[in-house]
């Protein structure tokens, strides 16, 4: 999801535009050397590419560890011209891409407000990147298990559906579904509970978010600029992870 928006450094008051996000991170477009389509945090060698900046919620937020507020949005609501958008992850979202920083404040104790225009769709019991419909994998060339055969290809041809409904004939769409604080859904790292499956082995790894100094060549607000290599780790976020026991059949 690309788009334009704006934020506010607490410090200054200054007001910048900057591009979307994908899950939690944005995409680097205004830097030297950028790589549009090279995803910050979700492999060991993207772990700190640039795009994990603060604010990554679609509605008001503030982070006091990189002392910014606002959202992603803030710029379409001064001109009233935020569009309908869906957001629709798996559980590698949030364990790769620090998914929860779109839904929860920066201390990780409060669920965000999502706004009227926004919808986040989470496909549980799902394998990311989904898989083709009754299609049976022989072999697992990387992983442990064979690839997932719950595909929620019929899930998009319903929210695309709907989302055109939304758009052309103003019909609300279903309700956002995706692991919150206050359905006890999403928790702590250390809390999570994975069930025990003869066979198959629970490897808890996670990435986590973090707030980096990139030198004064670069610009947070705007995401531009030229980095300092490597950053310096400001402040490491606490982690939120969907409770597999409970979201596993949501």
């Amino acid at each position: 999801m690309q788009g334009a928006s704006t934020r506010t450094r607490t410090e200054t008051g200054l007001r910048r535009t900057r591009p979307g996000e994908i899950a939690s991170y944005r995409i680097s477009l205004d830097i030297r050397f950028a790589q549009p389509t090279r995803l910050a945090r979700t492999q060991h060698t993207e772990k700190q590419f640039p795009g994990q900046e603060s604010t990554a919620s679609w509605g008001d937020a503030h982070d006091r560890f990189a002392h910014v507020d606002g959202g992603l949005l803030d710029r379409c609501q001064q001109t009233h011209t935020c569009p309908k958008i869906f957001n629709t992850v798996s559980s590698t979202e949030h364990w790769q891409a620090g998914m929860w920083a779109t839904t929860v404040d920066a201390d990780g104790d409060e669920d965000l407000k999502i706004p009227d225009n926004v919808r986040i769709y989470q496909w549980a019991s799902t394998q990311h990147g989904g898989s083709q419909p009754a299609v049976a994998a022989t072999q697992s060339a990387i992983c442990e298990q064979l690839s997932n055969l719950n595909s929620y290809t019929y899930n998009f041809r319903a929210l695309l559906v709907a989302l055109r409904n939304w758009v052309v004939h103003d019909k609300k769409p279903p309700l956002g579904l995706y692991p919150t604080l206050r359905r006890g859904t999403l928790v702590p790292a250390d809390r999570v509970r994975f069930p025990s499956i003869p066979g198959v082995t629970f490897v808890d790894n996670f990435n986590s978010r973090q707030v980096l100094d990139r030198g004064p060549r670069f610009d947070v607000d705007d995401g531009s600029g030229v980095m300092d290599e490597p950053p310096v780790v400001r402040h490491t976020y606490p982690e939120l992870l969907p409770d597999d026991a409970a979201t596993i059949l949501q």
